[in-house]
């Protein structure tokens, strides 16, 4: 048995798999521009808008 920890009184045997984690975090803040950075047209690059495809993930 791969139990490290909370023995049962009865049978003596450990009962509960302990483990530990690590993490690290970083504040951070999001500022919004004022005004539009980007605009919502279609790209219109060397292949042009023929070769579009769209993704659904389900």
């Amino acid at each position: 048995m791969d139990a490290d920890g909370y023995p049962d009184p009865k049978i003596g045997e450990n009962t509960a798999i302990s483990t530990a984690m690590k993490a690290g975090f970083t504040q951070v803040f999001v500022l919004h521009p004022d005004k539009t950075v980007a605009s919502a047209e279609p790209a219109t690059g060397a292949a042009g808008n023929r070769d579009q495809r769209t993704a659904y993930l389900i």
